[in-house]
């Protein structure tokens, strides 16, 4: 996987979230979000948010990432002697090695130094100015939480700029925050406003699952990326723990349908050796655990 992220698995535009083969994303993330909430039906205005919902935590999220981490990845321009230098013409009468030659010789390095650069944030910029306005349109349009929500994404967005504009390698946790958690979020949030006074006591189960989620990505990512053993390791935990809060929470039934999704993964682990092979193979039962666990903070 590289630093790009992860691509939208619903939309043919650019926005880039996971690569094809990952369909636990964001997409799948905003539909258990939605389904936790409780509130989804078959009428309009539910389907009107879903769709919003859908749109904003998928495409729209994974453009902002995406280009914000194409500005922000460490970039050496050529040197001015290999570049057209901008040329300015200093005021009449202007002295050699006065404050105002000084003042324009300063002015046409920074002017050339942008010309050379420009040619690699004139895409990025283009995106983030259609996608940042119009992410926070329709967060305006889903309700007071989800316009936070996004607040907070973009926090995990700034944070993986600064990261990479020093020289460090992307981050799978935040990219797996971003895309699974954020993206849960916005589902659930969209249909259930979050009252803060009671956030823990009503939110809290639907909170946990995102984390899950965002858990369950993560292993997946890392198990993209080469680090199978640790990948695999880590989905089996993230999975039991679903399954200990699912039994914690009096759903058996719902816990014991995780636990046989949980199975053939195992079992297949021995087999298949290689982390893409077995991604393919396995990734519908993990989507489908996801799904049970939505529904059991909806009921």
């Amino acid at each position: 996987m590289d630093g790009r992220g992860i691509e939208s698995v619903l939309l043919g535009l650019e926005a880039s979230w996971a690569k094809p083969r990952i369909w636990l994303g964001p997409a799948w993330a905003v539909l258990c979000g939605g389904l936790a909430s409780g509130r989804l039906g078959f009428n309009g205005w539910t389907v009107l948010v879903l769709l919003l919902s859908l749109f904003l935590g998928d495409p729209l999220l994974g453009t902002i990432w995406r280009e914000a981490s194409a500005m922000a990845s460490p970039y050496n321009p050529t040197s001015l002697s290999e570049r057209s230098k901008a040329r300015l013409s200093p005021p009449p009468y202007t002295l050699p090695g006065s404050l105002a030659d000084r003042l324009f010789r300063w002015a046409e390095e920074r002017l050339s130094w942008w010309s050379s650069v420009w040619p690699r944030f004139e895409a990025p910029l283009a995106g983030l100015a259609f996608a940042l306005p119009l992410a926070f349109l329709l967060a305006i349009l889903l309700g007071q939480s989800v316009v936070m929500l996004i607040a907070v994404a973009l926090i995990l967005v700034a944070w993986e700029s600064l990261r990479l504009h020093g020289g460090r390698e992307p981050s799978l946790l935040l990219r797996a925050s971003y895309a699974g958690g954020m993206a849960w979020l916005v589902g659930y949030l969209a249909f259930r406003p979050l009252i803060p006074q009671v956030a823990l006591q009503r939110h809290g189960e639907a909170i946990l699952w995102a984390l899950i989620y965002t858990g369950v990505l993560y292993a997946f990512q890392s198990i993209d990326k080469g680090e199978r053993d640790e990948g695999i390791r880590l989905l089996n935990l993230v999975q039991i723990f679903g399954v200990a809060v699912l039994v914690l929470t009096k759903e058996p039934i719902l816990a014991g349908v995780v636990a046989l999704l949980l199975l053939p993964q195992m079992l297949l682990q021995p087999v298949l050796k290689r982390g893409r092979v077995y991604l393919r193979r396995t990734q519908f039962f993990a989507l489908m655990g996801m799904m049970v666990g939505a529904l059991a903070v909806a009921i």
